[in-house]
């Protein structure tokens, strides 16, 4: 299997894989056209890390972080703002009260005091279903490790949810994810923050 960052023209396959792989998460429910919008500018950012896993030419699965979480979803959308403000719209038409849950989500604004969010995050790591369980995530995490340790970054963060969700937190704890707190996202989802140093 191969890593390289992810191209724009490969966008809708990493739609695509997301939709399959998280099928049932808030952003998924957002729709395919704001999910195409959010990974090109993930794309676009110079703070991001956004990788690829390959076999034979075909993508398997990918990750995209930043190498600092404090205002970064604020930041794409700033960027980025004709094409998020198109999608704005478009949600304000379709689904009004998502984007309220998206505002307060992508803000992080929460009772933790103490969390200067001075770490790298990871946003997203999906898998395509024909090849989950068989160590792509794994090697996608590897590679964006080293690429970060590389942009000199300390420490990798994610959030995660609570309950219903033994097997992911098992992957996470297994390659040294520690929990740093627990929180509650809008509108009352139970969610772990996890960290681990690089």
């Amino acid at each position: 299997m191969l890593v390289r960052p992810i191209s724009e023209n490969e966008l809708e396959i990493v739609v695509k894989i997301h939709l399959l792989a998280f099928n049932n998460f808030f952003l998924s429910k957002m729709g395919s056209s704001f999910l195409f919008t959010y990974y090109r500018a993930f794309l676009r950012n110079r703070n991001s890390v956004f990788l690829g896993c390959y076999q034979d030419n075909k993508l398997l699965g990918f990750c995209a972080a930043s190498t600092l979480s404090k205002g970064f979803n604020f930041l794409l959308i700033k960027q980025n703002l004709f094409a998020f403000t198109i999608q704005g719209i478009k949600v304000l038409f379709s689904k009004p009260t998502a984007l309220v849950h998206l505002y307060r989500n992508f803000s992080k604004n929460g009772s933790v005091q103490f969390d200067n969010q001075n770490y790298a995050e990871l946003y997203s790591i999906g898998v395509s279903p024909e090849f989950q369980g068989k160590g792509v995530g794994r090697i996608l995490f590897n590679n964006l490790e080293s690429s970060l340790q590389r942009k000199a970054c300390e420490q990798l963060s994610l959030t995660t949810d609570q309950f219903n969700n033994d097997k992911t937190l098992s992957f996470y704890k297994g390659i040294g994810f520690n929990i740093l707190y627990e929180f509650t996202s809008y509108p009352n989802r139970k969610m772990y923050r996890l960290i681990k140093k690089l």
